[in-house]
């Protein structure tokens, strides 16, 4: 059965922000209160687009529509990444871009191609979520990764160097900097594949038991997903760092 959530009542969603708001002030924390207004109305505001949007697409699920809806996903992302790092966007832009579209390209092909088979294979239903999962999470392990990674290539630039004087490649003078970044950006993945089931119920198996979903069929889609998320965000991070330490080298 599928419980519909009235309109009217989502006013006491918005009401409990009422807590942390609370608390913030309390704790003299204005700024961090705000901002935390400011993400729920544009989440909000983005969320009421989307969901008028997606029917839309859903009713049309015509293919170039689809697609060129995920090409603004992937450039949005990447952007994101950009911005959010801080990061020359001029010699940073296609190396990001070059890894997150590596990344969810593989794991969608999996996905949609030999796992679920929709008919047709675009369809909007199956491949908008999927690819908007893997690309979500694929942005924000490249956030974390290209911040730790550059960020410890500036504070220890003389270590880097003596790898490269003592005949280091630059991917082996790179490697110990790439491997603390990779771990900081799965770490939460992994955490969170390991607690799946008994301690957290994801979001995506959370809405499907509640839409009426037989409870196998959302353990199956959910195993698919997290495993997924796992590959796309190894792949897109180190293909991201990898390919823009040239641009960062000729600075």
């Amino acid at each position: 059965m599928n419980f519909d959530i009235p309109i009217e009542r989502m006013i006491w969603v918005y009401a409990a922000l009422i807590v942390p708001v609370g608390i913030f002030y309390a704790l003299k924390m204005p700024a961090l209160s705000k901002d935390l207004l400011m993400a729920v109305a544009k989440m909000t505001v983005q969320l009421i687009f989307i969901a008028f949007y997606l029917v839309v697409l859903f009713d049309l699920n015509n293919l170039w529509l689809n697609l060129a809806w995920l090409v603004v996903m992937v450039l949005i992302a990447n952007w994101t990444i950009l911005g959010r790092t801080k990061m020359p966007k001029k010699a940073f832009f296609f190396p990001v871009l070059i890894g997150l579209l590596s990344g969810t390209a593989l794991i969608a092909s999996l996905f949609i191609g030999l796992l679920i088979q929709p008919e047709p294979w675009f369809d909007a239903r199956y491949l908008i979520p999927l690819i908007g999962m893997i690309l979500g999470n694929s942005m924000q392990g490249n956030v974390i990764v290209l911040e730790r990674f550059y960020h410890a290539m500036e504070q220890r630039r003389e270590e880097y160097l003596s790898y490269v004087f003592m005949g280091a490649t630059d991917f082996e003078a790179a490697r110990p900097f790439l491997r603390e970044a990779l771990s900081a950006a799965l770490a939460p993945t992994i955490a969170m594949i390991g607690t799946t089931g008994i301690v957290f119920l994801p979001g995506m198996m959370t809405g499907q038991i509640l839409a009426g979903a037989d409870p196998t069929e959302a353990v199956k889609y959910q195993i698919m997903i997290l495993i997924g998320i796992a590959i796309a965000v190894l792949i897109s991070t180190l293909l991201s760092t990898l390919i823009s330490l040239r641009a960062y080298q000729r600075q």
